[in-house]
């Protein structure tokens, strides 16, 4: 009865009241270039609720929904049109999809999707991207095998290796590839603890042939005044003066030539020629760089979390000044490393080690809580992570 009455009605008495009434999308502005496609397609889908509307009625009422930057692109096209012609929804809609979508961009569209690949995105992220950008291109998933064809090509080549067969269902190949990651990340972090283990257990075993001293003592430059100082013997002349009398290590004759030759005249002058001095490297220690380093016995917290939703090795070092992470390993995952202009001198394991490298803003998870850290580059760490405590 309801279908009868509205097909006795004229189409003209439909109302925008009765549009509105569908709460119809209000749109400003696209932040992506499909906001505009993807607007036009909802309130299309509402003109198809009133099969009454004639044209001009959709799109005078589109044009109430467009507020801020695209009204005012709206009152700029309807300027223009000839006085007393009423618009339709194709004259409409035609010009408002080449404002927002041009061709040139559409085709630059095109070719990120077709240059897609999964990368270090995790699957679910992999495949949003695809749904995305695949809009840009309909021909080239307009069925389902070339659309499950298309996304398999840009698998992570491990994660291809395992899914294997070709899949003819979309639905069922992101099933699968989402099956097979957590696999292989469990799969993943156990080897990565056996590695640790088994590290761990062999460092140990090493560790019993070494012998632990205390470091040595460093002597004052001068003798304390109680001790009287060696009497040299008159048989034996200095070795750098040729004279006898004295050490070869308490020569004048050697001190003066040593001397630093100072310029007095014109002490500002001077002073402006003479070369700028570095920044001083900022000092740092660490205790242990590779697990072979760790005491016999000494009781160490090392675990694995996830660093950038990656499996990380992460070794707490309570005496640590800074967090510390090793170059292959964020060369492996791709982290971006930065030059500083400032050094970092830091105390090692059997020598010294400068950097002025930087990797910023990684995500350490650890149980519930989020931590993001900037590590120190260090060039032949062992270990993944150094998590300085001090």
């Amino acid at each position: 009865m309801l279908v009868q009455e509205q097909q006795r009605r004229n189409p003209q008495e439909i109302s925008y009241t009765e549009f509105a009434a569908l709460q119809p999308p209000i749109f400003t502005a696209a932040t992506d270039p499909l906001d505009a496609d993807d607007w036009l397609r909802i309130i299309e889908s509402k003109f198809n609720l009133l099969p009454q509307l004639i044209e001009q009625q959709k799109a005078c009422f589109a044009a109430q929904c467009l507020h801020g930057p695209s009204g005012a692109w709206c009152a700029s096209f309807l300027a223009m049109q000839p006085a007393g012609h009423q618009v339709t929804w194709d004259e409409f809609s035609a010009p408002f999809r080449a404002h927002y979508l041009p061709p040139s961009l559409i085709e630059l569209k095109k070719r990120e999707f077709h240059a897609l690949r999964q990368g270090n995105m995790s699957v679910l992220d992999y495949v949003q991207a695809f749904i995305h950008l695949s809009q840009y291109s309909p021909e080239d998933v307009d069925t389902d095998p070339h659309r499950a064809t298309r996304l398999l090509d840009g698998f992570d080549p491990t994660l291809l290796t395992h899914l294997g067969r070709s899949y003819d269902n979309f639905t069922q190949l992101v099933d699968a590839a989402i099956d097979m990651e957590n696999r292989l990340s469990r799969a993943h972090e156990d080897q990565q603890r056996k590695r640790l283990a088994s590290t761990l257990q062999s460092g140990s075993s090493q560790r019993q042939r070494v012998v632990h001293r205390a470091p040595p003592h460093i002597a004052p430059p001068h003798p304390p005044a109680s001790v009287p100082p060696a009497k040299p013997s008159a048989k034996y002349p200095c070795y750098k003066c040729g004279k006898v009398g004295h050490f070869s290590k308490n020569c004048l004759a050697h001190r003066r030539s040593q001397a630093p030759l100072l310029i007095e005249d014109n002490p500002r002058q001077n002073k402006k020629k003479g070369p700028k001095r570095d920044l001083a490297p900022t000092e740092g220690r660490v205790h242990y760089t590779h697990v072979d380093q760790i005491p016999e016995g000494q009781q160490v917290l090392a675990s694995i979390f996830l660093v950038n939703k990656h499996p990380t090795v992460v070794l707490f070092d309570f005496g640590a000044t800074h967090t510390f992470i090793s170059r292959s390993y964020a060369t492996k995952y791709g982290y971006h490393i930065d030059n500083m202009k400032a050094k970092y001198h830091i105390t090692a394991p059997g020598s010294p080690i400068d950097t002025s490298q930087i990797v910023r803003h990684l995500r350490l998870c650890i149980g519930i809580e989020e931590f993001y850290v900037d590590p120190v580059v260090l060039p032949n760490q062992g270990i993944n992570i150094i998590l300085g405590m001090d």
